[in-house]
């Protein structure tokens, strides 16, 4: 993710892609009903947030235990990651899009490259980074793409339009927050996905009310995240193609 107000000379930007596409909504076979749901800005009241819920169980009745013992068991078994995702992150009328494949590799080491993204950041660039030691190296697509450019995740032009760093919305960073703070849960219908709600997260600063992750029942790893504030669904991020251990050479983290 990269913060326009920062991008004037190409070549000086860092592109810290977290919070990243201009080609929106698919969540599975991407269907219209969707592309339209990721893409058009929040209107009217927003999503309800629930009231406090124990981490036994959510509004749904569902016990909380099951479902988060489930993500912790997946994400334990995970070493290496390869997906594709979606945003759409909004500050007032700032608006970010993004499509991203990304790499992950236990326990800090990421890949992130740019299919689509607003005009801030040019179609093919890559940056690799390490949520530990803070260090980003990019490079920029087209004529730009063979001078790497460093920096850490704390340069404001890293940062997303709501000013958050790679290491706040990284895929690691989410599926952790919910197993660290607990949950409440909503079951889907039967063998349907089950959605969990986290109430105002101590990672964004009071900022976000609510952060609701829905996971691949199979899988059972977040394919959606949103985040909820002042009622509105101020992030929206999909996951599709999640590959679970594939094989990633060591060189695919170095630019």
């Amino acid at each position: 993710m990269l913060n326009r107000r920062f991008v004037v000379a190409p070549t000086l930007a860092l592109i810290a892609v977290a919070t990243l596409a201009s080609g929106c909504g698919s969540h599975g076979s991407p269907t219209s009903a969707d592309t339209d749901d990721l893409c058009a800005p929040a209107t009217g009241a927003g999503p309800a947030v629930p009231g406090p819920n124990p981490v036994g169980g959510g509004p749904g009745g569902a016990p909380a235990g099951p479902v988060l013992q489930g993500l912790g068991q997946a994400w334990q078994a995970v070493n290496t990651l390869a997906a594709q995702y979606e945003l759409r992150e909004t500050k007032g009328a700032e608006v970010e899009t993004a499509k991203v494949k990304f790499y992950f590799k236990k326990a800090s080491k990421y890949r992130y490259e740019v299919a689509q993204h607003t005009a801030s950041i040019k179609n093919g660039s890559t940056s690799v980074f390490d949520t530990r030691s803070r260090q980003i190296t990019s490079r920029l697509g087209g004529i730009a793409s063979f001078v790497p450019i460093k920096g850490t995740l704390d340069d404001a032009r890293s940062k997303s339009v709501r000013g958050w760093t790679l290491d706040q919305t990284d895929y690691a960073t989410q599926v952790e927050m919910f197993l660290a703070q607990g949950a409440a849960v909503t079951q889907g219908p039967a063998g349907g996905a089950p959605t969990l709600d986290l109430q105002r997260p101590a990672r964004y600063n009071g900022s976000i009310e609510l952060v609701r992750a829905t996971l691949d029942p199979q899988k059972m790893l977040p394919v959606s995240i949103e985040m909820i504030a002042g009622g509105q669904v101020v992030y929206k991020k999909r996951f599709t193609g999640i590959q679970v251990n594939p094989s990633i050479s060591a060189d695919k983290f170095s630019l």
